[in-house]
């Protein structure tokens, strides 16, 4: 794997193939700085995709416990690298409302023809998907999700812990992404407005929502 990763910044570890996910990911490093003032407890955390740690990073310290979800193993490999504190729990897998094991891609966009950061789910296949709820968390404070369009699944399979512990929710909107799985930003939104949740802030492409 060594072969297949460089160092950013003489510090990160990430994948020799991108040249795209790294500069996206400075431009919204920040995410953090308006998330955390949300967020009253700061016990458990929920984060997927973890990528290479690199947005995750600015997190850890704030959180007595991290779960985070990265499927694609040159990604999992370097937030392993990046990512060493002990109360972060990495899970080589993905988020979803089924515990079906499912294919993973790397998105294929012109613009960005590399880009670490598009790894998405196509069918069914070999990687590990997992339902939030089944995880039986004893609290949940924070959930965070950038899944490259199938954030409606992730949520609708923690809506039980979403109910019980009304965590502050980070979400990733972007329309072209979840067309591909035939839903939109209204589904979304008519689902947290449904659930109680109010929208609270916005960064890029991020959506922070809080419960009423």
């Amino acid at each position: 794997m060594k072969d297949l990763v460089t160092l950013k910044d003489n510090k990160w570890v990430w994948p020799i193939s991108d040249e795209n996910s790294w500069i996206g990911q400075n431009e919204f490093q920040d995410l953090a700085k308006w998330v955390l003032p949300h967020v009253k407890e700061k016990n458990i955390m929920i984060q997927a995709g973890g990528n290479c740690g690199f947005m995750l990073s600015n997190f850890v310290e704030h959180f007595n416990t991290i779960y985070t979800f990265e499927p694609d193993p040159i990604n999992f490999y370097c937030l392993n690298q990046n990512v060493t504190s002990q109360n972060v729990i990495k899970m080589q897998c993905c988020l979803g409302n089924d515990p079906t094991p499912v294919a993973t891609q790397h998105l294929i966009r012109p613009d960005r023809p590399n880009d670490i950061g598009g790894v998405h789910i196509s069918g069914t296949g070999f990687t590990p998907s997992i339902v939030i709820d089944n995880l039986s968390l004893p609290g949940c404070d924070l959930i965070q999700l950038d899944v490259e369009g199938y954030e409606l699944n992730a949520l609708l399979g923690a809506e039980k812990t979403i109910k019980k512990y009304s965590p502050v929710l980070c979400i990733e909107f972007c329309e072209k992404w979840l067309n591909r799985y035939d839903t939109s930003s209204d589904k979304i939104l008519g689902l947290l407005e449904d659930w109680g949740y109010i929208q609270v802030k916005e960064y890029g492409v991020d959506k922070i929502f809080i419960k009423k």
